[in-house]
Parts: C-alpha cells; structure tokens; sequence
C-alpha cells in the first residue's frame, strides 16, 4: 500500500517590529541600564561596526546598534553576578543552613 504525501505548506513569519532603546530611553534611562549614554552607545558602536555588522542582509537582522545594547545589558548582569558573589565570599551568612 502506497501512503499519500501531503504537501507541506510554510507558514508565512510574522516578526514583531523591534524597539530601539535608542528612540525609547532618554540618556539618563540609558546610562541606567547600559552604563553609557547615547553618544557613547553610538561611539562604542562606530567603533566596531565593520566587525559585527553581518555581510548578508537579511529580514530580521540585528543592527550593529542593537547588538552593542544587547552585549553591553549581558555584560552588566554577569558583572553583577561576580559583584555578588564576591560579596557573598568576604560576607557569609549568618545563619548556616
């Protein structure tokens, strides 16, 4: 018995349209969250942007702008995690478990 092949239909992708903290955060919310302000986000970015831009153009590539705001909110939470952790060492717990 020969079985029936049902044609795969692609479904179309619907991409959410990104925000750009740039646009959203005044400098003061930006150096809050990313430790630079806007002329420094863009100074960063300018200086390593042949280096991260990607050389196919795709849909819903990230821009070099992005991807530094992206690089820099990660690099902050693991500097905060070692900050806590050192903390944790030189400060134990009163109550041992």
């Amino acid at each position: 018995m020969v079985e029936k092949q049902h044609p795969v239909v692609q479904q179309r992708r619907n991409f959410a349209a990104r925000k750009d903290p740039l646009e959203m955060y005044d400098d003061r919310e930006l150096i809050t969250r990313y430790r630079l302000d806007r002329d420094g986000i863009l100074f960063v970015t300018d200086l390593i942007r042949d280096d991260i831009t990607s050389p196919i153009s795709r849909n819903s590539a990230l821009s070099a702008e992005l991807k530094v705001v992206l690089t820099l909110r990660i690099l902050l939470a693991r500097c905060n995690y070692v900050a806590v952790m050192i903390l944790d060492q030189h400060n134990p717990p009163l109550v041992e478990p």
